[in-house]
């Protein structure tokens, strides 16, 4: 499901911007299938078939390419949004913190990825800028600023799910929320993708992995 939520996305943004007719028929079916593949729950798991599992990562994605599918005129269902939205809330703590599944591997655990997730997806469903939920979301990601140095600590429990996913994340959020919000957060991760930029070689204009640490092993 994260490769058909990718692809999903992908084309209907470019159906969105270009209005090539021959994309509209593609994203259709791609975002039926997503609509399909929903679980009872509300949410998305790894693959299409029925499996109880909610899981706040893909189902990130999937709202994602539903929201640009929507861009590009293609409805998508409202009981499909609705029980995304009774999904999300009952996957969101107090503190803004959201859990990453409700059941199987890792089932419960939070970090500061699943934050960004789900304060992306409650502002792509029409959570106003305003409410609690969004402002205490936001000052969850403005406390972890994106940091190279934590980036690549593999040993750290503390910070092991401070990834460049999480910087992903986090960035379409912010960027989404803005203010003086997006500025600091933006300052900061420019900077940082500037700095560790490849600037010789056959690498030139593209980005090492971080030396160790979550996301080394990609």
């Amino acid at each position: 499901m994260y490769h058909q939520a990718i692809a999903t996305l992908a084309l209907a943004e470019a159906l969105a911007m270009t209005r090539d007719a021959r994309l509209d028929g593609p994203v259709r079916r791609a975002a039926a299938f997503i609509e399909r593949a929903q679980q009872r729950g509300g949410g998305w798991d790894y693959g299409d078939s029925p499996t109880g599992r909610n899981d706040l990562s893909v189902t990130g994605w999937q709202l994602m390419a539903l929201k640009s599918a929507h861009a590009a005129g293609i409805e998508v269902h409202w009981p499909v949004l609705f029980a995304a939205l009774r999904r999300l809330a009952l996957m969101t703590q107090s503190t803004g913190h959201m859990t990453y599944a409700d059941r199987g591997t890792h089932a419960g655990r939070r970090g500061p990825g699943m934050a960004a997730v789900g304060f992306l997806c409650t502002q792509l469903l029409g959570w106003p800028r305003e409410s609690d939920l969004l402002i205490r979301q936001a000052e969850l990601l403005l406390k972890e600023l994106p940091n190279w140095e934590i980036l690549s600590a593999r040993d750290d429990p503390a910070h092991h799910l401070h990834t460049l996913y999480y910087w992903y994340h986090g960035t379409l959020a912010l960027f989404q929320f803005g203010g003086q919000a997006w500025d600091t957060w933006n300052t900061r991760l420019r900077d940082t993708l500037v700095f560790r930029q490849c600037r010789e070689g056959a690498e030139r204009g593209s980005w090492d992995p971080p030396p160790s640490g979550f996301d080394s092993v990609g």
